[in-house]
């Protein structure tokens, strides 16, 4: 389903017409008015939680972003690397990669490290 998307997604970023059949989508002789202001596309990018998942962003060339422990990080990279290699892709033409850490702030330390160890506590709340 995610590559009938990306499939359908950068049609329409960089044709004027979109035109797809798959399992999940269909698409027929839809126009597309609006052009993005970086051409051919804006960046895209790829969340990868494990290694396994590097393989098809590295093989279309996509930015990965990545986050977890620094072994798990290390094994992404090391993995999205090697794919990109393998895809023919030379070292110094590496597409970005990018790490995700979660930040959370309060008045203290100490009830930071509270909020953070609540279970599934991912955003931001103003005072």
């Amino acid at each position: 389903m995610y590559v009938e998307a990306y499939t359908v997604i950068m049609q329409a970023l960089t044709g004027t017409e979109v035109n797809f059949t798959g399992t999940y989508y269909h698409f027929e002789n839809v126009p597309i008015r609006m052009k993005p202001a970086q051409l051919p596309h804006p960046p895209l990018w790829y969340a990868v939680p494990v290694s396994e998942g590097a393989v098809w962003p590295a093989q279309n060339r996509i930015n990965v972003v990545c986050g977890g422990s620094l072994q798990r990080v290390r094994e992404i990279t090391d993995r999205y690397r090697a794919d990109v290699a393998a895809a023919g892709n030379a070292p110094d033409q590496l597409p970005l990669l990018g790490i995700n850490r979660f930040v959370v702030a309060a008045d203290t330390d100490r009830e930071a490290m509270n909020l953070a160890a609540e279970p599934g506590r991912y955003f931001m709340r103003a005072s």
